[in-house]
This record gives structure tokens, sequence and C-alpha cells, in this order.
């Protein structure tokens, strides 16, 4: 995946003029290239660059939305501040799990699991 995003327009006196009369805005010129692979697990190709840009977005603060209780939970008490951080903080654990091997946090190499045989009609054991 190739993606270059160009430099903003300068918004100039003149535009006003074009945007009123012919609803015309400069926009930055935007390429995106994907490649076969970049499909086959989509949503780890996406974490490589969602993460930096969650982590900008909740480290300037640009704003809060409105959450809504149900969005949270009923159990959440709260702003809408402490609402949104929540929120974040939630996005931000979901794309780290893609990329960082999370199941490695609760196990501990040992299997605790018990295997009993079973035993068939005939006296074998199955499986």
């Amino acid at each position: 995946m190739k993606v270059k995003i160009g430099k903003y327009p300068t918004w100039r006196w003149y535009h006003n003029y074009l945007h009123d009369w012919f609803d015309y805005a400069p926009t930055p010129k935007v390429k995106v290239k994907i490649h076969n692979y970049d499909t086959w697990s989509m949503d780890t190709t996406l974490a490589h660059i969602v993460i930096p840009m969650l982590k900008q977005l909740r480290d300037t603060k640009h704003g809060v939305p409105l959450v809504d209780d149900e969005d949270v939970g009923l159990f959440f008490e709260g702003n809408n501040e402490e609402k949104w951080e929540w929120i974040m903080s939630e996005m931000l654990f979901a794309f780290e799990s893609k990329l960082n091997n999370w199941e490695d946090k609760y196990s501990s190499g040992e299997m605790d699991y018990d295997s009993i045989p079973v035993i068939g009609k005939d006296g074998t054991e199955i499986g």
C-alpha cells in the first residue's frame, strides 16, 4: 500500500467567490495504491495506520463528540470527555491487539486442561 497526500492548498481571497458561484474549493491531491496482499489481512494493515492517528487525536484533543450512554454502557457514569477518553482507549486497545500478541499476557506456557480417554463399546480407546 502506498498513500500520498499532498499539501493542503492555500486559501486565497478569490476562492470565496469561486466557492459561492461554482461550489469550487481547492482540495489536496490524494493518490492511493492498493496491492493485492494489502487486503489479505486488512485489519492488520489498517492497524499500522490507525494506531498513530488515534494516539495523535488522543494527545491533541481537538474536541469531544457527543457520546450517548448506550455507546459506553449503563455501568459508565461520567461527562462526555471521560466517556470519549474511554472510547479512545478501547479503540486503541483493539487495534494494538491486532499488532501485538495479546494472548501472551494471559498464558503461562503450561496447558491447564485434563485429557480423559474415551473408551468405545469394544473396549478400545477412541481419539
